[in-house]
């Protein structure tokens, strides 16, 4: 499996600052309290993903992630996929444990 720079590690958080598209403001998002999220990653949320009788998850861009693999820990595409079927998508850690969305044309 291929390791990036920067450790992903996925842990619980109060609060995730983001930045809006156009970078003027940061603004506070409460949906996201006490979720499960991926550390350096919430330029990738897409929002939350809410069920009957299941755990709120935070649902991630699947293009975005490996994007940024590429872009900020200079993978290839394969050692991005690579990297994020096993460490991020293959890593359970409950029924939190963060969604990601794959659009028809990913």
């Amino acid at each position: 499996h291929v390791r990036s720079r920067r450790q992903r590690q996925m842990c619980i958080r109060d609060r995730i600052t983001l930045t809006r598209k156009d970078g003027m403001a940061n603004v506070k998002h409460e949906m996201y309290d006490g979720l499960l999220v991926m550390d350096a990653y919430d330029d990738c949320i897409l929002g939350v993903v809410k069920g009957c009788g299941g755990e709120d998850k935070v649902c991630y861009s699947f293009k975005k992630v490996i994007a940024k693999l590429m872009r900020e820990d200079e993978m290839t595409e394969e050692d991005a996929l690579e990297h994020f079927y096993y460490n991020m998508i293959g890593s359970y850690v409950g029924e939190s444990t963060p969604v990601f969305l794959f659009k028809e044309n990913d």
